[in-house]
């Protein structure tokens, strides 16, 4: 055996700038007979073994290569867990396996690949984290929001009960002026004008009810009035009080509320204190009458007899509350795509007639058959699949509109007509679809 390397082999390293921290060659005839051994055999670990293990050990490794010039590389592990690089060179009637110790790089490649695994693991790990700061901002929000719900009503309770003390039950007879005398200040500082009348058959003590709900329902309700209202113009009310009922009719001559300021009647949770006295004031009108059962009515448009009614029953019993206009889809026809069970129920309950198929190719043909007037896709994971699926429905003739329901919009060029965001919106839907007598 000899340190020098054949010059065959020289020449090869040589010309293809290889370089390796230990080389060896083996050569063999070409019946693949054990011929020479050259280079640094003991630092691969391979000094120790004899012709015929050599013979055995390169065999199918080197008779997988080509027997050419510039053979392709051959990395493989020995036996004592050494990596190589082999290398295959022809040379007259024999061949030599370059054998380049690549341990160096295997480890490189081994450290890089441990150090990007820790990386996925702390991603992970941060992104549990970012998870659980998550849901304990929600969980401080939602309590956040519950303290500042009742801190809205104590702060109501207490201006309230200065006129209403809870030992002295109200009678129907004083309410007037209690309620004249919670809101003259407010009447003096916006220059309105308060006509209030007081009808009823029943003067029998408000037992039934707090002595703040039974101040702050007509409080309120004609709070709301005055804060809408010009300067100089005139809100009236009536006041009225059975055996059954306490309820209160404001009319003014502002206009009729608008849908933000009806949804703050109905809305549980409490406006943020930036969103003004009228919000406020709405909000404070509904919980009054949510936490008595009773119930408030106001017309869709301006009405000149009645623009806001409240009650609150003195024997509580629940009553139906009548909120903004429900939203129709009667007349509708539509396929959604998809799993979104709770939207059928939902588009169904609206009026609409719906058909549920899966998000799949094989749906294509009966889309095209039907020709539906309006499809609902929820792409979800499959966006790849849903825009492959509406590229060919439009390629068979499909003329009707696509709307994609998403929590963010889907990625790529638009290949929807329009994007909804989830939950889904009834009425931004209903402005999406066609109208229903364009459809077929």
């Amino acid at each position: 055996m000899s340190a020098e390397l054949p010059q065959a082999v020289a020449r090869f390293i040589e010309r293809q700038g290889l370089t390796a921290p230990a080389m060896a060659s083996v050569s063999f005839d070409p019946e693949f007979k054990l011929i020479g051994r050259n280079g640094a055999l003991d630092q691969l670990g391979l000094a120790s073994l004899s012709d015929a293990e050599l013979e055995v050990l390169l065999r199918d490794v080197c008779l997988g290569l080509s027997k050419l010039h510039g053979a392709p590389i051959a990395e493989i592990t020995l036996p004592n867990l050494t990596a190589c690089e082999l290398h295959l060179i022809a040379e007259n009637d024999r061949f030599h396996t370059l054998i380049l110790d690549r341990r160096d790089q295997v480890e490189g490649v081994r450290v890089l690949q441990q150090a990007a695994q820790e990386n996925d693991l702390k991603a992970q790990d941060r992104a549990k984290q970012l998870r659980a700061a998550r849901a304990a901002i929600k969980q401080l929000s939602q309590e956040r929001d519950a303290l500042k719900v009742e801190l809205l009503r104590a702060s109501a309770r207490l201006s309230l009960l200065a006129f209403a003390p809870p030992e002295a039950p109200l009678r129907p007879d004083a309410l007037k002026a209690k309620v004249l005398a919670v809101l003259a200040p407010l009447a003096l500082r916006l220059h309105v004008r308060l006509e209030m009348t007081q009808a009823g058959a029943s003067n029998a003590p408000l037992h039934e009810l707090t002595a703040e709900m039974a101040l702050g329902v007509p409080v309120f309700a004609i709070r709301q009035a005055m804060l809408r209202a010009k300067a100089g113009d005139t809100v009236r009310a009536t006041i009225k009080c059975s055996a059954d009922v306490l309820q209160v009719t404001v009319v003014d001559q502002a206009q009729a509320l608008s849908e933000s300021e009806r949804r703050c009647i109905w809305e549980s949770q409490a406006p943020e204190p930036a969103a003004g006295e009228l919000a406020l004031t709405l909000y404070a009108l509904g919980s009054w009458c949510r936490e008595g059962k009773g119930r408030v009515t106001v017309p869709q448009t301006n009405d000149s007899t009645i623009t806001l009614i409240a009650s609150v029953p003195r024997e509580p019993e629940v009553t139906e509350r009548i909120g903004p206009k429900r939203v129709s889809l009667h007349g509708q026809r539509i396929v959604i795509l998809g799993e979104a069970e709770g939207w059928a129920e939902r588009l169904v309950d609206a009026g609409a007639q719906v058909q549920s198929l899966a998000l799949s190719e094989s749906t294509i043909g009966v889309l095209v058959a039907e020709a539906p007037p309006a499809v609902l896709i929820r792409p979800g994971t499959a966006g790849a699949l849903a825009k492959r699926l509406v590229f060919k429905l439009r390629a068979h003739g499909y003329a009707g509109v696509i709307i994609a329901i998403s929590v963010n919009a889907p990625s790529g060029a638009a290949w929807w007509d329009h994007w909804l965001l989830e939950p889904l919106d009834l009425s931004a839907l209903r402005q999406a679809l066609p109208a229903p007598a364009e459809q077929k």
